[in-house]
């Protein structure tokens, strides 16, 4: 995992990022991954990548370094234009090793999205306390439960919509080539249901609801005609045809003259909701959880009604959101006229804060190490205020000195 911030006020937008990567299922944790790009050596804007630390086995560092040598110092007039020709490149570049990977791009998105559901039905199977059924009846009965949940609905907005036929396309043969998976959930699944587990897996994608791991990338900077900054995110799954990225929008956020702040935390951002709007999202999450138990309670004693359970409710909802309005409304307006070098430290110091809160808890230290901070302005571009690197710069001089070289003229 890791922890990266974006903020924008009208002057500027810092980016930082810690260096935390996690390897070999959580095992083994290093504090030296780079998440913070230049996505351009020429034009002011920058990329951050979080999550998933490869694409189709391809690290992320090198697929952005390889774009900007063919971006070269070509620009665009808005931040989302840079991003789609970003996008576009993944999918139909002869330079990156994608082509041949579709297959097994799809099967691996069947493969995780299934073993996602199996692992969810074994805790379901092992926290049921129905012991009148058979293992199997229970398994049924579980199953569909599922499908009645997942399914519920009809619609299909953005999901694979021609996955059958992509399967076919891509000789992929349902019971044949996941019979491997089953010796290792047969202790607690049946023949059977595992079947319909696999025909399931294919549903979930063609709804759209992906259960497999992507990877997250941030824009932030300024186009040619934005005076003010822009900011886009996307979640990247993976390719399943030549050019068929699989790839979901997060966030689209232009400052102007009416919202001068953003503030936006990735990956794992707990603690800067806290510092934000003086609670997190999980803690208002449990408050409101809660209270909504006590209003049962109080019902089945005849204290109050269905409709005056649902007022209080509502009223106690209204009332949080205003607290968290109390907090974050005098940050908010603080931010919005803060110097590039205060939205630097405050970028850098939030990234820091959610490191040593894993730092000092039981939680795995999945953020860590070294924070890359950066700012982008309209006028000075991209500029590093902290950045590690892997070698001493004063024993590699040739580094700098080429940088620049073989860049087409403007």
């Amino acid at each position: 995992m890791t922890a990266e911030i974006v903020i924008m006020n009208r002057n500027a937008v810092a980016m930082a990022a810690d260096s935390a990567v996690t390897i070999a299922n959580g095992q083994k944790i290093y504090n030296s991954s780079n998440k913070l790009f230049m996505l351009s050596k020429y034009h002011p804007v920058g990329i951050m990548v979080y999550d998933s630390a490869e694409f189709l086995g391809v690290g992320w560092e090198t697929i952005i370094k390889i774009y900007r040598n063919e971006l070269g110092n070509k620009k665009f007039n808005t931040v989302e234009e840079y991003g789609n020709h970003f996008l576009k490149f993944l999918s139909t570049t002869d330079k990156l090793p994608f082509k041949n990977q579709c297959k097994e791009s799809l099967y691996g998105m069947i493969c995780d999205t299934l073993m996602q559901i199996i692992d969810t039905m074994r805790r379901r199977i092992g926290a049921s306390t129905e012991r009148d059924h058979t293992s199997e009846e229970l398994q049924e009965k579980i199953y569909g439960e599922f499908f009645q949940a997942i399914f519920q609905s009809s619609e299909y907005p953005w999901g694979i919509l021609d996955i059958v036929d992509l399967i076919k396309a891509h000789d992929i043969h349902l019971d044949k080539d996941f019979e491997w998976l089953f010796p290792k959930y047969s202790d607690f699944l049946s023949v059977g249901i595992f079947k319909k587990l696999v025909t399931m897996s294919v549903g979930i994608l063609k709804k759209g609801d992906f259960l497999f791991p992507s990877s997250g990338i941030v824009l932030a900077g300024f186009g040619e005609n934005e005076i003010f900054p822009s900011m886009v995110s996307w979640n990247v799954y993976g390719i399943v045809d030549d050019d068929r990225l699989i790839v979901v929008s997060d966030t689209n956020m232009n400052i102007c003259h009416n919202n001068s702040v953003y503030i936006k935390p990735f990956a794992q951002g707990e603690m800067v909701e806290r510092f934000i709007d003086g609670i997190d999202a999980d803690f208002t999450t449990r408050l409101k959880t809660d209270f909504r138990e006590i209003l049962d309670l109080m019902q089945e004693c005849g204290m109050v009604g269905k409709q005056f359970e649902n007022k209080l409710y509502d009223y106690y909802d209204k009332k949080i959101k205003a607290l968290k309005n109390d907090f974050s409304i005098p940050v908010i307006n603080a931010v919005s006229v803060l110097p590039k070098t205060e939205l630097a430290n405050m970028a850098e110091a939030l990234v820091g804060l959610t490191s040593i809160k894993r730092k000092v808890t039981f939680q795995e230290e999945t953020v860590g190490g070294p924070i890359d901070v950066a700012i982008i302005s309209k006028g000075d571009g991209f500029i590093w205020i902290k950045r590690k690197h892997y070698f001493q710069p004063e024993l590699n001089h040739h580094f700098f000195k080429h940088y620049f070289e073989g860049q087409p003229d403007e």
